[in-house]
């Protein structure tokens, strides 16, 4: 039936599969494993920041955060399998990731938005007093070793960046709540959470950022 949730019985991933994909796709895998280190924190995060160009070269290695991040999302979407309240930390970085994958036409992909998001969301974080420096540095740190973006530098070829055609598109994202967007934003590593605190003149500050 259209519209009607049934959770699977089994998931089969092979991984096999990965072999076949170009650079830039795995390197887009990474933010979402990235992601999932943040939410989740502890050993998984703290793994991701030791020697994170190892990622780049060590199938092994990845494999193994890869389950994690598997794992953790399994964990989730079966606690709030309706995205009611924690489901939602699944989409650190994607409220200013989707505003930034659209208004470039989608030239940036996915994986490089949600890097681009979180890069936002952690300075916003910090901006609020929420985390420290170090944390910030830390993480884009690790995405910036595993070829990811943290600024616009990557993209030379794509148009003057228009923070303000980034927010209106960021006004469709479907995780509004009562007409508002609802950020996702950290504390610590294992410690992030919803957040109706960003204002349209911070959410523009923290885009510009990345120029």
């Amino acid at each position: 039936m259209v519209g009607a949730f049934k959770q699977p019985e089994l998931v089969v991933i092979d991984l096999d599969c990965l072999e076949t994909l170009p650079e830039v796709e795995l390197r887009c895998g990474l933010a979402e494993i990235i992601k999932a280190g943040l939410i989740k924190g502890g050993d998984f995060y703290a793994a991701l920041t030791q020697d994170p160009r190892r990622m780049t070269r060590d199938a092994s290695l990845v494999i193994g955060h890869l389950v994690n991040a598997i794992h953790l999302k399994r964990e989730v979407v079966e606690e709030d399998p309706y995205e009611k309240d924690r489901r939602a930390l699944l989409n650190l970085g994607h409220t200013f990731g989707h505003g930034i994958e659209a208004w470039s036409q989608f030239e940036i992909k996915h994986g490089e938005a949600v890097s681009l998001g979180m890069a936002c969301a952690l300075r916003a974080s910090q901006q609020l007093g929420l985390c420290d420096g170090v944390l910030v540095e830390d993480t884009l740190d690790v995405l910036h070793s595993v070829g990811l973006p943290i600024d616009l530098s990557q993209f030379p070829t794509l148009p003057t960046f228009d923070v303000d055609a980034v927010w209106r598109m960021m006004q469709s994202d479907k995780k509004k709540a009562g007409g508002a967007l609802r950020f996702i934003l950290i504390r610590k590593p294992g410690d992030c959470f919803i957040s109706h605190d960003v204002t349209e003149q911070l959410a523009k500050d923290m885009l510009k950022t990345l120029l």
